[in-house]
């Protein structure tokens, strides 16, 4: 019944790397369910005007400081600080969070404070350090492939960071020490009406991130 009414364009906006290496797989599903829905899924690391841009839902990542926003919180992710095994090597040992503010730092302009971060270990103890960049950069690609090639250290999200791990380009930092945790949200234009196609999309991404 309902299924059968998704049709028409659905623009689903979404940080380029998040797009490429998680929500790409989960809007390839959707759309092989709904085959008489178009999708545009559009990728920016830039907060895209969601009315000017017709967009009908955003995924965003991490903590949304606009409180007219209608969002619903779909997951959350993990920080981690990493570094390649190069710069690791040829740096002065990393043992606490306060050893990082001697340390190259790569910026990334998408944060609200990008050079100040809380770390908070087991048993509750918490350090606030504040770092020193000679780089930054706006996009979380770019932030990776800067860290890979051994420019610095750096906080990647769980996301970003998973393929580098696995594959040894890159190596956490402080594994002991906690990072604050972000939000996985879908954001919908302001404005009363939600599309029925924007609503299906939310709640399968829901489901199908639960099930990861």
């Amino acid at each position: 019944g309902q299924d059968r009414a998704l049709a028409g364009v659905l623009r689903i906006a979404a940080p380029l790397e998040y797009a490429a290496q998680h929500a790409s797989t989960a809007v390839a599903a959707f759309a092989a369910l709904h085959p008489a829905l178009e999708i545009d899924l559009r990728t920016s690391d830039r907060i895209v005007d969601m009315l000017q841009e017709g967009v009908d839902v955003a995924l965003r990542l991490g903590w949304l400081r606009d409180s007219t926003l209608r969002a619903v919180r779909l997951g959350e992710f993990e920080q981690h600080i990493v570094a390649s095994p190069a710069y690791l090597a040829r740096s002065p040992r990393i043992a606490r969070p306060e050893d990082l503010a001697h340390h190259d730092w790569i910026a990334l302009a998408l944060m609200a404070t990008p050079l100040t971060w809380k770390f908070t270990a087991a048993r509750g103890r918490s350090r606030t350090v504040r770092m020193n960049a000679r780089l930054r950069t706006d996009s979380a690609a770019a932030l990776r492939g800067l860290l890979e090639a051994g420019a610095g250290v750096s906080v990647l999200d769980e996301f970003s960071a998973a393929q580098s791990l696995q594959a040894g380009r890159l190596v956490r930092v402080l594994p002991q020490w906690q990072m604050r945790r972000g939000g996985v949200h879908a954001v919908f234009p302001p404005g009363r009406f939600v599309p029925a196609k924007a609503r299906a999309f939310v709640e399968f991404y829901r489901e199908w991130l639960a099930s990861r």
